[in-house]
């Protein structure tokens, strides 16, 4: 199962959030399952320099805190077979036209 990547796009595992208590549990049985995860930390700009989670991590920007323009450059780079994304509704529309965007060119 090691050679599936998967993208997940939520709030940084590295937070203190009702999302990114969520995330970080399903980054950890993701990882643990053998996936190759990348974990793209909205809200989140500071790298993981203490290692804090096993497995690739790419923060965000002060800039873009949720992360909507520099995602692209994230899924571009890492080139996922599956891309996860969990985040509120109301920002979700913009992840997904941009994703679909990005897939159609």
């Amino acid at each position: 199962m090691g050679e599936i990547t998967i993208c997940s796009i939520a709030d940084s595992a590295k937070l203190h959030t009702g999302f990114a208590a969520v995330s970080k549990q399903i980054n950890d049985g993701f990882y643990e399952a053998g996936f190759n995860l990348y974990h793209f930390g909205i809200l989140d700009w500071q790298p993981d320099i203490n290692k804090e989670l096993p497995y690739p991590f790419w923060p965000t920007s002060p800039f873009d805190p949720m992360g909507k323009e520099e995602v692209l450059r994230f899924v571009e780079q890492v080139q996922p077979d599956i891309v996860w994304i969990m985040i509120d509704p109301g920002n979700l529309l913009a992840y997904a036209i941009n994703l679909i965007e990005l897939n159609n060119s």
